[in-house]
């Protein structure tokens, strides 16, 4: 069934850029190729265009030239050193353009698409009808994933101007203060870090960035009832420390024993952003265990699927069982395996 038959059916005969328009006058001639184009998921490999810069073309032609001038036998050692340090950052210069241009590209196309699925859930679907429903059945080219991360961020205002952060950490953003009250969530964590506005600078990109997850760390303490100095943070962040539940959780158990958890953060970042190495080894074992527990478990129930499949059993392969015999064997003759007693 086409696309256009399934709206003739809910009684949009056609949707044009006009009547997008009338419903958010935002989003204007966006064509059926450019959103198809445009991150989804079924772009094919023949679509990209990979464009090349004249400073680009210039770079990889000098580079071409210094490697031929590297194999003559005589050259100028310090001469061609000093070349090739100029045209490495060069080279790096014209990738981190790349690289963070297609991150700006990515978040702009995802705020309009955002905006644009918005419009049309108030085209196509009535009132008492289910919208993941029809979407699910009319937009198959979007995973539902990105549908509804595109949606979350068009509808918040507040974050269109920080496209320069890529969609990620604009997602993250709008995560992060969805429970908030106002016109405006996101400036005040920004504001705490003294995050400047001004995209129009030549500030590093990547400071900026970093500036950002920082900020975002933080909130994410003070969600979990932590916090910590600003400098501490943003070294952490630096060293790529991530913020999650295992963090978390480490900072509830230095809580619990009357410890500080603000002293453990810096334990971490005066050892380069890693854990402890007592602690990593003591979480290795811990988390040995547990896959123990789920794997025998899961094995357990494709067991008991088995021996109820005649077919199934005859396809079994012999060498893997009796390698699971064997360590199960070897489990069970260290004679340290106590089985708890149950009361009666």
């Amino acid at each position: 069934m086409s696309e256009e038959t399934k709206i003739t059916n809910i009684e949009v005969t056609e949707i044009t850029t006009n009547t997008i328009t009338e419903i958010d006058p935002l989003v204007h001639e966006v064509s059926t190729e450019e959103l198809t184009l445009a991150g989804m998921d079924s772009t094919a490999w023949g679509d990209l265009d990979v464009s090349v810069s004249e400073n680009e073309n210039d770079v990889e032609v000098k580079i071409d030239e210094f490697i031929e001038e590297s194999k003559k036998r005589n050259f100028d050692r310090e001469k061609l050193t000093n070349e090739g340090l100029a045209l490495i950052q060069d080279g790096s210069k014209e990738m981190n353009i790349l690289f963070h241009s297609a991150s700006i590209a990515g978040a702009k196309w995802a705020i309009l698409l955002g905006r644009m699925l918005l419009a049309l859930k108030k085209v196509a679907v009535r009132p008492n009808e289910s919208w993941e429903a029809w979407a699910e059945e009319n937009l198959t080219f979007i995973h539902e994933r990105n549908r509804q991360k595109y949606m979350k961020i068009g509808k918040r205002k507040d974050c269109h101007h920080l496209f320069c952060l890529g969609l990620e950490r604009l997602y993250l953003l709008c995560s992060l203060t969805e429970d908030i009250e106002g016109e405006d969530t996101i400036k005040p964590i920004l504001d705490e870090f003294e995050i400047k506005y001004d995209f129009e600078s030549r500030d590093n990109i990547q400071q900026f960035k970093n500036a950002v997850d920082a900020a975002i760390n933080r909130e994410k303490l003070l969600k979990k009832g932590f916090d910590a100095e600003k400098e501490l943070i943003m070294d952490l962040t630096i060293q790529k420390v991530k913020f999650d539940s295992s963090l978390f959780n480490k900072l509830r158990v230095a809580n619990r024993s009357k410890g500080d958890p603000v002293v453990y953060l810096k334990e971490i970042r005066d050892n380069d952003g890693k854990v402890p190495v007592d602690e990593v080894e003591e979480d290795k074992g811990k988390k040995r265990l547990d896959d123990f527990t789920t794997l025998a478990r899961k094995l357990s129930r494709t067991i008991s699927y088995l021996t109820k499949d005649d077919e199934k059993i005859t396809e079994i392969n012999v060498d893997a069982l009796e390698l699971l015999e064997q360590k199960i064997k070897e489990l069970r003759d260290t004679g340290k395996i106590i089985k708890e007693e149950t009361a009666a």
